[in-house]
């Protein structure tokens, strides 16, 4: 694709609507652009100490559809805050648009489960932690450890490197290992958890005893669409990141973790977003190119 978005790091697809994150916060967090015809919609959340400005940007993908409009959580754990950002409104009146702010009580990732509550992941020593809790009193509801295996407390925080991502309508919530070949699910509705692998499941005491620079990163980066889960399988050593050699899978599932297809992309892609209604798969490289994918001959 010919549109240069200077800075750009992850693409999403919301509804009609690429979106452009740029972490760095250069002319704003985010560029908006119509999947129709790919006109430019608006650029939001501008870089700031201000009432409606962010020192950086956390965005897992988590949207909702509401009565005021298309809703996107955002984080700012440099600033200790998390705020409903109508995407809609803010089109409409070509300036960043905040309904709420919140103050976050506690460090680690959030994620709002549902209207009531919502999942706090942190990292710890040699394991990963999780809890619930009730977003308007903000009381813990549940505690849990995610590794039930015993993992020394020496154990670098980057082997145990996991990303989320939640379904747009359910309490479902992916968790992709970046150097295990592992993907884990998180049902909070149907209150069952389990994980697959691509293949013999990495040894994870082994793993978690190398240097950065000797592991092998896996999945690197997950699409829930309500339809389906894409998983983004990179099988790469770390000493080639982020310019590994090119050609790499997505991986199809339902949400009950079966394999539906794997998806070849002959480029070096880091991260990507699903457009269904128009059959195309977007994704960016290391030096910020975005490419267009077919779907209709890959058709599932």
């Amino acid at each position: 694709m010919e549109h240069e978005i200077i800075g750009i790091n992850d693409i999403f697809i919301v509804d009609t609507l690429l979106i452009a994150f740029k972490a760095s916060g250069y002319n704003n967090f985010f560029e908006i652009y119509s999947t129709n015809n790919f006109k430019f919609l608006g650029s939001f959340l501008p870089k700031g100490r201000g009432p409606n400005e962010f020192l950086s940007v956390n965005y897992n993908n988590e949207y909702l559809k509401t009565e005021k409009g298309l809703i996107f959580w955002i984080s700012d754990y440099t600033l200790n805050k998390r705020c409903c950002f109508n995407l809609s409104k803010s089109i409409m009146s070509k300036k960043t648009i905040i309904d709420t702010i919140f103050t976050l009580p506690d460090e680690g990732v959030y994620i709002n489960l549902n209207d009531t509550v919502r999942l706090i992941k942190t990292s710890v020593p040699g394991n990963i932690h999780f809890k619930l809790q009730d977003i308007k009193t903000q009381k813990d509801l549940t505690k849990y450890e995610i590794l039930k295996s015993y993992i020394p407390n020496y154990t670098p925080d980057a082997s145990l490197s996991m990303g989320l991502t939640k379904h747009p309508h359910r309490s479902l919530v992916i968790g992709n290992m970046l150097f295990f070949n592992q993907i884990n699910f998180f049902d909070f509705d149907n209150q069952k958890q389990f994980s697959i692998s691509y293949g013999q499941p990495i040894n994870i005491f082994k793993t978690s005893k190398l240097p950065d620079d000797q592991l092998r990163m896996y999945y690197s980066a997950v699409v829930l669409t309500g339809r389906y889960i894409y998983a983004l399988y990179q099988n790469k050593s770390m000493k080639q990141f982020p310019y590994f050699i090119p050609g790499i899978e997505i991986h199809v599932f339902d949400e009950e973790g079966c394999p539906i297809k794997k998806i070849h992309i002959p480029e070096n892609i880091n991260y990507f977003a699903v457009d269904e209604q128009n059959n195309y798969i977007y994704g960016i490289n290391a030096q910020e190119e975005i490419y267009q994918y077919s779907m209709i001959n890959q058709a599932i």
